[in-house]
């Protein structure tokens, strides 16, 4: 009883440490069930026949099946493949007469902005990657200053105290104390342990959500009161056969100093308000802002390779298909040539 006790409190409060590898089965589940299906009623097949031939037979099966699946399905990336299949059939595809224009286009690359302030902290300091927002009317970079995550001992102890907003329509951002907001958050992205923004939004999510939701991107962004709160992009996972991601919403974490109430909220329900996508619109801090994770939205716009059907982002086909360059490849073949 003891031990069961035990148990059910290490799933309960440990939940953030074993979370992804429920996200594991989940984005494998069709896969796993598969193997695990041949491989029970092969080894029953085994055990019940007497003839070694037959026994051998079945054992080449196996490790030819495996084989197949793991070259197929990963070196060949069929699973994703097909995943990025099931996201273009998921999309709401418009075609539209001519490209939409804005008045408001960022003039700075997000690296250029990310190095400028990370230059202008101290070494104690690190910034949270900057996101494009909309702050009282206006597009803002916005990221934290948060403890570097150099120092564990910073991590456990200290919290996020401030927030550079820095105007994303001009050539030349200022990261001066002017555009250093003072406000403070008990949980971060440099943070450790509970004081994790992934582990405290993890924490807050319920057994059904554990399986299907994930944390990612943190935004920035004032709400409704003019409060700064901490936005958190979640990716829901859906389908059974190849399962996709899509958005799923955001969970907000308001500011405040970490404290021990704020400890037992985090390692008990964690921290956050979850908003769904069907509920976003009733917050007007929330409409017109791209919180949409980085990963969903690659993933979506690498999915319109197959405009000209399933079979043409094949090699020997690749008539419409549109390959996008990753940023880590460009920089290995600059820095080779």
């Amino acid at each position: 009883m003891i031990l069961g006790i035990i148990t059910l409190a290490l799933l309960f409060f440990l939940r953030d440490d074993y979370q992804p590898a429920l996200l594991f089965v989940r984005k494998f589940i069709f896969i796993i069930l598969l193997c695990f299906t041949i491989l029970f009623f092969s080894l029953r097949t085994f055990r019940k026949s007497a003839s070694t031939g037959k026994r051998i037979g079945i054992l080449v099966f196996l490790t030819v099946f495996f084989a197949v699946v793991y070259y197929v399905g990963w070196n060949l990336k069929f699973y994703d493949y097909m995943k990025t299949y099931n996201v273009y059939n998921s999309l709401q595809r418009i075609e539209i007469v001519e490209l939409p224009l804005t008045q408001n286009e960022r003039i700075q690359p997000l690296r250029n902005i990310f190095s400028m302030a990370n230059e202008s902290v101290g070494e104690t300091k690190d910034v949270s990657l900057p996101h494009p927002v909309r702050v009282d009317g206006h597009n803002q970079w916005t990221m934290a200053i948060q403890p570097t995550e150099k120092y564990v001992w910073q991590g456990i102890k200290d919290n996020t105290e401030e927030v550079f907003s820095v105007s994303s329509t001009t050539p030349f951002p200022r990261f001066s104390s002017e555009n250093r907001i003072p406000v403070t958050f008990s949980i971060g992205e440099s943070l450790k342990f509970s004081r994790n923004t992934y582990n405290a939004v993890v924490q807050r999510l319920n057994p059904w959500m554990l399986f299907n939701y994930e944390p990612s991107d943190t935004y920035y962004m004032k709400n409704d009161k003019g409060a700064w709160v901490q936005v958190v992009s979640l990716i829901k996972w859906k389908g059974f056969f190849f399962p996709y991601p899509t958005f799923g919403g955001v969970m907000v974490v308001e500011n405040g100093e970490h404290d021990f109430n704020d400890y037992l909220e985090r390692i008990t329900i964690g921290k956050g308000i979850f908003i769904s996508p069907d509920e976003m619109k009733n917050y007007e801090y929330l409409t017109k802002q791209n919180t949409l994770s980085e990963k969903v939205s690659r993933l979506q716009a690498e999915s319109l390779k197959f405009l000209g059907g399933f079979r043409d982002p094949l090699p020997w086909n690749m008539k419409t298909a549109v390959k996008i360059p990753r940023l880590t490849e460009t920089i290995k073949i600059s820095n080779h040539l």
